[in-house]
């Protein structure tokens, strides 16, 4: 098995059709693409995209993605690097990071054992021209490594980070197997802020957990504006079949769910309005 077939192999899935809609899709899916092929082009894009890593086995409460993509399976560091290079060979020097959980890449050759970190080294360090992007990062990826690594590299960095916070309040954050405290992320934020002072900061809200109050949900827009994201993705929560939180609440959500999305749309429209108008200052 070449090294493409180990990253790209997927499990099978047997889910209700009710949940997925067309079960045949799901049962199987499998890619193997030859080791010596490589994406060269975005075509209408200035940013070129590399895939690093697939999977996530955080298990939130609410979330199905670990039960369909559960196991963690990171890009071989050497393909990474093959591939960052047919992109700078073609003019690409924004290199976009993706994945389902990148900031849990880990992969092992016969002398390291290469972090998310290690490899945004790496990639910097041979490739000198290029600026790095990263999707989304957990709180929990926010480690002191990766702030000495950011101290380092700042300028190879592009200053938007997306820290999902998905709640305010610690009890739900508890019942949404989410692993930091309040207090936690905002030390974080706090730290990247001192880093690059002019961090662009964008986030994820649940609204309507099952178990969410109204205090509670006050609670999360009082962060929302004492952090001051620059933007904020307001989800509604919804009840997936197999996960914890759907065999404990089932199809239950709070009536006014759609009234508190609202609510956030107009704070983060508010934020990303007071923000643009400042960067649009003659």
């Amino acid at each position: 098995m070449n090294l493409y077939d180990e990253f790209f192999k997927r499990l099978v899935v047997n889910f209700p059709v009710k949940f997925f809609g067309n079960k045949e899709k799901y049962d199987f899916i499998s890619c193997s693409v030859n080791e010596n092929c490589g994406i060269k082009k975005f075509f209408g894009r200035q940013r070129a995209y590399v895939k690093i890593q697939d999977g996530c086995n955080n298990f939130c409460s609410y979330c199905i993605v670990p039960y369909l993509r559960n196991k963690l399976v990171s890009k071989p560091v050497e393909i990474v690097l093959k591939e960052v290079k047919y992109l700078v060979d073609n003019n690409f020097f924004e290199i976009y990071f993706v994945g389902t959980n990148i900031g849990k890449y880990c992969y092992k050759d016969n002398q390291k054992i290469y972090d998310f970190v290690d490899l945004s080294e790496k990639v910097l360090e041979e490739f000198p021209k290029i600026v790095l992007f990263f999707t989304s990062l957990e709180p929990v990826d926010l480690t002191e490594k990766f702030f000495e690594f950011l101290q380092k590299y700042r300028q190879k960095v592009f200053p938007h980070f997306h820290i999902p916070l998905q709640s305010a309040d610690n009890r739900i954050l508890e019942e949404m197997k989410r692993k930091y405290t309040i207090e936690e992320y905002v030390e974080k934020i706090e730290k990247l802020r001192k880093i690059i002072p002019n961090l662009i900061l964008s986030t994820d809200i649940i609204v309507g957990y099952p178990s969410e109050t109204k205090q509670q949900f006050l609670n999360t827009i009082r962060l929302i504006e004492k952090i001051n994201f620059n933007w904020v993705h307001v989800f509604p929560y919804s009840p997936r079949i197999g996960t914890e939180c759907y065999r404990k609440y089932g199809d239950y959500v709070p009536y006014d769910t759609k009234e508190r999305v609202r609510e956030v749309i107009k704070i983060s429209k508010f934020l990303g309005e007071e923000y643009f108008k400042q960067l649009c200052k003659v």
